[in-house]
């Protein structure tokens, strides 16, 4: 029984993502995974890991845009010509911050190599020198032909980014080969600035620098290099890519393989995954699985339509049976797969006084027909019948409270019989009683003179009450308990393995169709 409590539990306490496939433009499939997620966090709590928490560990976001980043910087070249160098030197660096996470296709370096100007002047301001040369260094590793135009910056500035930049050509540069894995080529970002396209190699001086490949909408995540030596870089585009860049938590158009993976990458334990099953007129159905992120192993898998996304939370959150599940397989299909009627093509001519069609339901509509010789409809699950009585698990249980009712009322009955005949249930004259009783008889005779001599049959009377009371101690009690426990063993039985319902599916046939019923009665 203790199995049973713990199979009850065993997802307790793990962190569960909950990711949504397919079109991420789709308005019902994203409006359906938000109105999952709320029943699942129900279901879960805190187990549940947030989508912007997720993206955060693969591909932390902007909070503004460049343009703001950019004002913000004028600002503090305000305050810098205002003297106001700490407060100009703060809102610098937060704008650095940011400008870290922009997105490279924003054309984020040019405000960037601005700001670390602007730093390296207030750094010259405070008279850090050093700190005004690794300002410039961050510029010239990347834009090694950097100018400052001399009407705007004091010749001895102009004379410290050109002692940079004669630094930085003598140091060995160190090569970084970036190319695509998985996926089509895509431009290489640098520290934000776009560098070529690949397969890419690129000389760089030793530092840490933050890569980036992106072709139209898909985007990888920022790698963070490290260049002690020659390295290579390959970056699956494919999976990376497909990772929403926002919010809502989506992958466009991936197998169930790649969302585990991203699974894996955010250290999640269990994946949910949702796709929406349905389009082109059909009533939208969307389909649910749920992983073991360690093992890759799907626990439970199916569908229901959009208005029911609570019962697919509570199916796949606990394995419970609930109403309007659907096998995804068995889900009806859209209706621009159904082979058009004569009337329906282009070329056929239209007759005025012809009725309108009926207009087909989406339980009505088959899932595949070829032109010429319809098949049969797919195996199909009718909704959850109601539950029988019986299952296995509600068998055992009335097993266990029988057999425990049994031995309890047995047990019950050895202890009448033998109080009514104490020489029924013992004999005066075994070693395993009759030694302990003497030696307290003996003791209790002396004490108070109470006990007759055991000699006499007064006293032997006494031995065989002793020895019933022996008896009784050491098999009455343990039989009491073990009855005890199995009454409560089959009452959690009960409990934990609630009656399933019965199943029917219909399926082809090669003279037709077939009728099945499985279930527990």
């Amino acid at each position: 029984m203790v199995w049973v409590l713990l199979a009850g539990s065993s997802w307790a306490g793990q962190k569960t993502v909950i990711v949504t496939a397919g079109d991420c433009a789709d308005a019902g499939l994203i409006g359906g995974a938000k109105d999952f997620r709320e029943s699942t966090r129900k279901l879960l709590g805190s187990d549940i890991m947030e989508p912007d928490t997720v993206l955060d560990i693969v591909r932390p976001r902007p909070t503004r845009s460049v343009q703001d980043l950019e004002r913000q910087i004028d600002s503090a070249k305000t305050l810098f010509y205002g003297g106001q160098n700490e407060r100009a030197l703060e809102l610098l660096e937060r704008a650095l911050t940011e400008l870290e996470r922009a997105d490279p296709d924003a054309k984020p370096w040019k405000v960037t190599e601005n700001a670390y100007v602007l730093q390296a002047l207030v750094f010259k301001n405070l008279d850090r020198t050093r700190d005004m040369n690794e300002a410039f260094r961050r510029i010239v590793r990347i834009n090694p032909a950097i100018k400052l135009d001399p009407e705007a910056h004091a010749p001895s500035t102009i004379a410290a980014l050109e002692a940079v930049k004669k630094e930085v050509a003598r140091l060995k540069k160190i090569s970084l080969s970036i190319r695509v894995e998985s996926g089509a080529p895509g431009s290489v970002a640098v520290d934000g600035q776009v560098m070529g396209v690949t397969p890419l190699k690129l000389d760089l001086i030793p530092g840490v620098y933050r890569v980036s490949v992106f072709n139209g909408p898909a985007l990888s995540f920022p790698h963070r290099v490290e260049l002690p030596r020659d390295s290579k870089l390959a970056i699956d585009l494919a999976f990376e890519g497909a990772v929403s860049r926002q919010l809502p938590l989506c992958m466009s158009n991936v197998d169930d393989g790649a969302a585990i993976k991203l699974a894996q990458l955010v250290s999640a334990e269990r994946l949910i995954v949702l796709r929406n099953m349905a389009k082109g007129g059909v009533a939208p159905y969307v389909s649910g699985a749920i992983y073991d992120v360690g093992t890759a192993r799907q626990e439970r898998t199916g569908a229901v339509s959009a208005d029911l996304m609570s019962n697919l939370a509570t199916f796949l959150v606990t394995g419970r049976e609930v109403a309007g599940i659907r096998r995804p397989d068995a889900v009806p299909v859209a209706s621009s797969t159904v082979a058009p009627t004569p009337s329906d093509s282009p070329s056929a001519p239209v007759k005025k006084d012809e009725p309108p069609k009926p207009v087909l339901k989406p339980e009505d509509a088959p899932s595949t027909v070829e032109p010429l010789a319809p098949t049969p409809p797919p195996e199909v699950a009718a909704q959850p019948a109601r539950p029988g009585f019986f299952s296995a698990g509600r068998v055992v249980g009335f097993g266990l409270i029988l057999a425990g009712a049994v031995t309890i009322a047995v047990t019950a009955g050895y202890t009448v019989s033998c109080s009514e005949n104490s020489t029924r249930c013992s004999d005066p004259n075994a070693n395993h009683w009759r030694e302990p009783g003497l030696q307290r008889l003996e003791t209790a005779r002396d004490t108070d003179g109470t006990y007759p001599d055991p000699n006499t049959q007064a006293g032997i009377e006494v031995l065989e009450k002793l020895g019933l009371r022996e008896t009784l101690q050491d098999t009455v009690g343990p039989l009491f308990g073990l009855g005890g426990a199995a009454i409560l063993g089959g009452v959690l039985a009960i409990i934990f393995f609630p009656p399933e319902a019965p199943k029917l599916s219909v399926g082809p046939t090669s003279g037709g169709a077939a009728v099945s019923l499985s279930g527990s009665f």
